[in-house]
């Protein structure tokens, strides 16, 4: 694994609402926001420039209490 450091681009956050988590970012010189789901909000939070994609995996695994392999796995591990 490569040791990039993701970070959300400028003006672009993450917030914990009531019942609910959000996106918000600017497109096209207006705000705009969307309601993604816990595992996004999880990932997203963590994309601040101090981790690499390898801490995240493994900051991940740890909170979802799953193996580390678990958590970069893009797809089914039967593809050819």
């Amino acid at each position: 694994m490569v040791n990039l450091y993701p970070i959300l681009i400028n003006n672009a956050f993450v917030k914990l609402k009531p019942n609910s988590y959000l996106l918000s970012y600017f497109l096209d010189n207006f705000r705009t926001a969307v309601l993604i789901n816990k595992s996004a909000f999880d990932i997203l939070k963590l994309c601040d420039g101090t981790n690499t994609v390898k801490e995240i995996a493994q900051i991940l695994a740890k909170e979802y209490g799953e193996k580390e392999e678990t958590t970069t796995q893009f797809g089914p591990s039967d593809r050819t």
